[in-house]
């Protein structure tokens, strides 16, 4: 597959880079988009290839931003159309960039298409170089331009296991035109969640955030690269991978990224820190029900045993973990798990096989959708009472004691696991 991407689903831009001089230990893709160059000294280094995607959307015409920006790289080494590369000795920066300018010299982004196109064109031509032998680390960088990275960032890119499709790094967020407040709750509400994953038997449970990614190569072009979209695009496609290779939610680095309010997206960071910045009080902040990933937990058990036993009894699986039947019958249904199970046995000859695949079909997306469907009979309550009642949380470190539950949940969840479909635990026993 790698060979036949980057001849038939690479995008275009990655046909400039065939002249390209130079040979690099490791690539870090970063889209910027009204942007300042502070971000430069932590994104470039000795032996790292910064590929910066300088880009706007085709509805936006300022441009004034860009023409800073590319005033701080300097003269161009060597240029392609509107591909250059600007090396360390004629800037200040700490490692050469490779510029991709899709914002005034080359064509603008569909507005649709927004961040997703451009972290893909930035890591198709990183696949590219790396096919040339040009990249030497299997492994590409993906950030942010609002986000920090540690000086040990490319040793700890060449240290990923290589079994793995993608990784994600532990986070925190700098409060900037937000209160403190408001970042807390917005972390507390994603580890959460992820915890809830993991509780539930879930092997899509870390958090997606686009600056804290790396990807292996050979795998992001089995997924056929980033989907093309405004927003979401880094959960699409660590959904896919974690089916390929699995995902590692690695302990170390930390990479500190911006929190602050935002309408650049439709969703994500920015748009949420600003709704609950604008809230009233801290109280009035929500988040899932606990007995939503009870559900799930109940949903993911009968999944596994039904890999053993086609005729499931949904009835155990409810009784087992203390969960209302009639409501897990009846997201069941709706969720067509009978005719998963069916299918799943009809064309995988063991349990091994059958279990991988209900586990590929109820993927990270489905496992959202549940929690959102369980909303019909326990609406979200606040953050706060959430965190009280869910009595897994104290086995993932989370305390509200604690000096920094935050810190504390990041810890434990970042434990260096491959997850994914393959990965799932084995069928549990029934009792």
């Amino acid at each position: 597959m790698p060979a036949a991407y980057l001849s038939r689903y690479a995008e275009p831009d990655t046909d400039l880079v065939t002249t390209l001089p130079g040979q690099w230990q490791s690539a870090l893709v970063t889209p910027a988009y009204k942007e300042t160059g502070a971000f430069l000294d932590s994104h470039t280094a000795p032996e790292r290839l910064l590929i910066l995607v300088v880009n706007r959307p085709d509805n936006d015409s300022d441009t004034r931003w860009a023409q800073q920006l590319l005033e701080m790289l300097g003269a161009a080494k060597w240029q392609q159309a509107h591909i250059s590369l600007h090396c360390a000795e004629q800037t200040a920066l700490n490692g050469d960039v490779l510029l991709i300018d899709r914002c005034l010299s080359g064509p603008p982004l569909p507005a649709k298409q927004g961040v997703g196109l451009a972290r893909k064109i930035g890591c198709d031509i990183a696949c590219r170089l790396h096919s040339r032998q040009q990249i030497l680390c299997p492994w590409i960088g993906s950030s942010d331009a609002d986000a920090l990275l540690p000086g040990h960032y490319d040793t700890a890119l060449s240290g990923l296991p290589t079994d793995a499709a993608a990784a994600m790094f532990p986070f925190n967020h700098r409060p900037e035109s937000v209160p403190a407040y408001a970042v807390t709750l917005y972390e507390l509400h994603m580890l959460y969640y992820v915890s809830g994953l993991r509780f539930a038997g879930s092997p899509y449970a870390w958090p997606t955030i686009g600056s804290c990614m790396a990807i292996n190569v050979v795998h992001y072009q089995q997924a056929r690269g980033f989907p093309k979209r405004a927003a979401g695009e880094d959960f699409y496609l660590l959904d896919k991978l974690a089916k390929l290779g699995g995902v590692v939610h690695v302990s170390d680095p930390h990479i500190e990224v911006s929190g602050r309010a935002s309408q650049r997206v439709p969703f994500g960071t920015g748009p949420a820190l600003r709704k609950i910045a604008d809230l009233a009080s801290t109280a009035a902040f929500t988040s899932y029900h606990p007995a939503s990933f009870v559900l799930l937990k109940a949903a993911l058990e009968a999944l596994r045993m039904a890999a053993i036993d086609s005729e499931v009894c949904l009835q155990q699986a409810a009784r087992h973990n203390a969960c209302d039947y009639s409501h897990l019958r009846s997201l069941w249904q709706q969720f067509q798990c009978d005719n998963a199970i069916a299918t799943a046995w009809k064309n995988n000859p063991d349990n091994k096989r059958r279990q991988r695949a209900l586990f590929t079909w109820f993927d990270g997306f489905k496992c959202l959708k549940w929690i959102h469907s369980c909303r019909s009979q326990h609406p979200d309550i606040p953050l706060e009472k959430a965190l009280s009642d869910a009595n897994w949380l104290t086995s993932f470190g989370y305390s509200a004691d604690s000096k920094n539950p935050v810190h504390s949940m990041q810890n434990t969840l970042a434990d260096n696991q491959v997850r994914g479909p393959a990965s799932i635990e084995p069928n549990p026993a029934r009792n």
